[in-house]
């Protein structure tokens, strides 16, 4: 590993923690440092990073493992999509792993991300109290 690859690593195993404390600010942080690994590639000059793709796609799995954390916490329908959401996501990054082939992940799309940070924005917003009396909407969030 070069001194550049360690450095955005670093950044990104750091970024992805406060998701664990604040599940709504912490994901939209780590989703912001999980783009920050660009920026860094062109900031520093360490040594480069020699397989951009398959780096990421490891180093998103860190974050992704914090959000499951989160999600293993919450109750009923919610945590069984989140669940269901991040098995999707990790079969299609082992086939992209055993193929390298980029296009893969068309087909397993980072839907877990999107619900994570739809259940965690709703419960920031205390809009599962509010969804509670709602027929239609009762169960979506607890």
């Amino acid at each position: 590993m070069t001194t550049e690859e360690i450095i955005i690593a670093v950044v990104r195993v750091v970024g992805s923690l406060p998701v664990l404390v604040f599940p709504f600010p912490g994901a939209i942080f780590a989703m912001l440092v999980d783009l920050s690994d660009l920026f860094l590639m062109n900031l520093l000059d360490e040594g480069g990073v020699s397989d951009y793709q398959e780096f990421d796609k490891w180093l998103d799995q860190v974050y992704m493992v914090t959000f499951l954390i989160v999600a293993l916490r919450w109750q009923g329908t919610p945590r069984n999509i989140a669940v269901g959401l991040f098995a999707y996501r990790l079969i299609g990054f082992v086939t992209f792993e055993l193929s390298q082939e980029r296009d893969v992940l068309i087909f397993f799309p980072n839907l877990f991300e999107f619900w994570f940070v739809f259940v965690a924005g709703a419960k920031f917003l205390r809009l599962d109290e509010r969804w509670r009396g709602k027929p239609h909407l009762r169960g979506l969030v607890p």
